[in-house]
């Protein structure tokens, strides 16, 4: 955590950046901040705040407070005129040996202006199409990079993906970074409709052969992916990581009783509670709202396509063993003969290797993916979608 502490004519004013919670570069103001010769405290929404006493004038011996019990700690703030290095080993650097190309582009049926990079593999002839695929990310407004942490897991997957012979399209979402829109108000559909527009824009790129555009979603992107792919044809393979099959108030109990919730101990609370808890859940936004009545497996059993889907077995917040199976009925549903499910020991929802394997602990971890996962996707990939080079 970085704090920054500064005093204007009248007042102290602070703000924190978290890199490895929230994008580096994103300020977050506190509302109140009191400062004496000895005492700081700072808040941020009446939901967290930091006590401190002012050892010297270059120590505040602190404590981090918020409205989860979890987040309950002491910790000593430095002063420092040096930014913290996070070490994300996986992230790609330029030089890239492909093309990444910054794009922009209107849709005209969603009326919204798009924001992303293009991958493509380096090639010396105009006449080689790739193989596409688009990513899509899941249920808060990420970046393009789907940064949190300071890891960018689209990147780094992107990277992969176009080393094995694919051009990969990632965006930032509605209302982040260079893409229009508003996250907060968008339905289910429009998450769907903002899918469609990317592989409509895919589509106009000389490099890409459109008889081989597929999908790669994680967590609630592997809801918009199949809902898209059920209804568009030319979608010709989906990769589902960590995606859910069951019913989406399912899976906020079940991630209820992974967590400590609102003061409570929510593995140990009757059902009743959280069921009422997961209802006011899906009650809070428009995107909650819209999927109350969605059946995944519903959706998964009109697909034909060649499917990938992966959990980690130590996913809290999509929990393989309640939806894998779901995944492998439903497609077997479909009378699909080109599909795979996998559960993946010791990964998390972002497919890292975990350790303590808790909700909080992905941000902390230096590993962005699992090699074994990439691995799996890109053999997949290799099998499954017949690359014309």
């Amino acid at each position: 955590m970085v704090v920054v502490i500064q005093k204007d004519s009248a007042a102290y004013r602070s703000f924190t950046e978290m890199p490895e919670f929230i994008t580096i570069g994103r300020k977050v103001a506190f509302d109140a901040v009191e400062i004496d010769s000895n005492r700081v405290h700072l808040n941020l929404i009446h939901r967290i705040f930091i006590d401190g006493s002012i050892i010297d004038d270059s120590t505040i011996e602190a404590r981090f407070r918020s409205h989860q019990p979890e987040f309950d700690e002491q910790f000593l703030l430095k002063k420092t005129n040096q930014y913290p290095n996070l070490n994300r080993p996986q992230t790609p650097q330029p030089p890239y040996n492909y093309e990444s190309i910054d794009i922009n582009y209107y849709d005209s049926i969603t009326r919204l202006n798009y924001g992303g990079t293009l991958t493509v593999p380096k090639n010396l002839s105009s006449e080689i199409k790739y193989p596409a695929i688009v990513l899509l990310s899941g249920s808060e407004p990420d970046d393009r990079d789907n940064t949190f942490g300071a890891h960018k897991l689209f990147k780094v997957l992107a990277d992969y993906l176009t080393n094995q012979g694919f051009a990969v399209l990632r965006t930032d979402d509605r209302g982040v970074g260079d893409t229009e829109g508003d996250f907060k108000n968008a339905a289910f559909n429009d998450l769907v409709e903002d899918a469609a527009a990317a592989v409509r824009f895919l589509k106009t790129r000389p490099e890409v052969d459109t008889t081989k555009i597929g999908l790669l979603g994680h967590s609630e992107g592997g809801l918009v992916a199949p809902a898209l792919a059920a209804g568009d044809k030319t979608i010709r393979f989906l990769v589902l990581m960590a995606a859910p099959a069951i019913r989406y108030k399912e899976i906020i109990v079940q991630q209820l009783k992974n967590n400590k919730i609102c003061g409570v101990n929510a593995a140990t609370t009757d059902s009743t509670f959280l069921n009422n808890l997961a209802e006011g859940i899906m009650t809070s936004t428009a995107g909650y709202q819209s999927l109350s009545d969605y059946e995944p497996g519903a959706t998964l059993a009109k697909l034909k396509i060649p499917v990938l889907a992966l959990n980690g077995d130590k996913d809290l917040q999509v929990a393989a063993q309640q939806n894998i199976p779901v995944i492998e009925s439903s497609l077997k549903k479909a009378r699909n003969k080109n599909f795979k499910t996998l559960i993946l020991k010791g990964l998390n929802h972002t497919f890292q290797t975990c350790i303590r394997c808790t909700y909080n602990e992905a941000p902390f971890l230096e590993q962005t993916i699992s090699p074994e996962a990439l691995n799996i996707i890109g053999e997949w990939l290799n099998k499954s979608v017949n690359k014309k080079k």
